[in-house]
C-alpha cells in the first residue's frame, strides 16, 4: 500500500478517509504513525500543510500528533528548512510554529538537505 494517494478517480475518493499510518487511526504502535490525519496522505503538499497547521495550532507535543516520532521529525525538518530559507527566521529565538518542538537545530538535517 502506498503512503500517498496522489491520483485517484471519483469512485476512489473515499480512500482519502483511510486512516492507516495516521494519528487518527488510534494505533498503539507509534512507529506506524507517519501522518497527522487521513487528508495528509493525499500528497506531499497536503502532508506538509497539515504538519505545519499542527505546528501552529498544537498546545503541546504530548497532547497532539507531535508526540509521534515520525510526525515530530517532519515538524523539526520543516522548522529547520524554514529557518534556512528565510533569513529573518534564521537567528530568531522563538518562532510561533516551533512552540511545541523541544529544539530546532538547523544542522540536524544537513545530510538530507545538502545531499546533492
Amino acid at each position: 500500500q502506498d503512503l500517498y494517494f496522489y491520483n485517484f478517480s471519483a469512485e476512489e475518493w473515499q480512500t482519502v478517509y483511510d486512516t492507516t499510518y495516521t494519528a487518527e487511526s488510534g494505533s498503539g504502535d507509534e512507529d506506524s504513525v507517519w501522518f497527522v490525519r487521513a487528508y495528509s496522505r493525499l500528497d506531499y503538499n497536503e502532508d506538509t500543510a497539515t504538519t505545519f497547521e499542527l505546528m501552529c495550532t498544537a498546545d503541546s507535543a504530548e497532547g497532539s500528533a507531535l508526540k509521534y516520532p515520525h510526525i515530530n521529525e517532519k515538524a523539526r525538518y520543516l522548522a529547520a528548512v524554514l529557518r534556512i530559507c528565510f533569513p529573518s527566521c534564521t537567528d530568531a529565538e522563538n518562532l510561533p510554529w516551533e512552540k511545541c518542538l523541544q529544539s530546532v537545530d538547523i544542522h540536524e538535517f544537513d545530510d538530507i538537505i545538502y545531499s546533492r
